[in-house]
């Protein structure tokens, strides 16, 4: 890949599903270059590009959290929008890691399967402090509906 003419915020702000077949590229390209390992707000859009791109890309995310020293807590946010099966062990990782705020809970109500499982994630949100957090109060009613 030559080398970027354009900030590499841009690239990762604009990039979407469509463009997902320039994803791996430029993953290979942040890990060469060693943008990825130096930047948190590089690992965290590229963790985003992933869970918004196509499904069989999804698997990978979890790859892009090391586990040695955990992610600050927006690299876990963006992960968590995954489908619910792959964004729960996530969850854990991050509750080792980190106290979650109120941008971790919303895409987890969003993707919960079954009225149990949102009971369950509204009952941690309210253990975290997060009872009259708007944001996380209007997710909950969009997945209740």
């Amino acid at each position: 890949m030559a080398a970027l003419r354009v900030p590499l915020h841009a690239i990762l702000s604009r990039a979407g599903p469509s463009s997902a077949r320039l994803l791996l590229p430029l993953h290979a390209h942040l890990v060469v270059s060693g943008r990825l390992a130096a930047s948190p707000a590089v690992i965290t859009s590229l963790v985003s590009l992933y869970a918004r791109g196509p499904a069989a890309l999804h698997p990978a995310v979890p790859l892009l959290l090391p586990a040695s020293a955990p992610p600050p807590l927006p690299c876990f946010n963006a992960a968590l929008s995954l489908p619910h099966a792959l964004a729960l062990p996530l969850f854990r990782r991050l509750l080792a890691a980190h106290s979650p705020d109120a941008f971790s809970f919303p895409p987890l109500f969003a993707s919960a399967p079954a009225s149990p499982n949102l009971l369950a994630l509204h009952a941690l949100a309210l253990r975290f402090g997060l009872a009259h957090d708007l944001f996380c109060a209007s997710a909950l009613l969009r997945a209740g509906a």
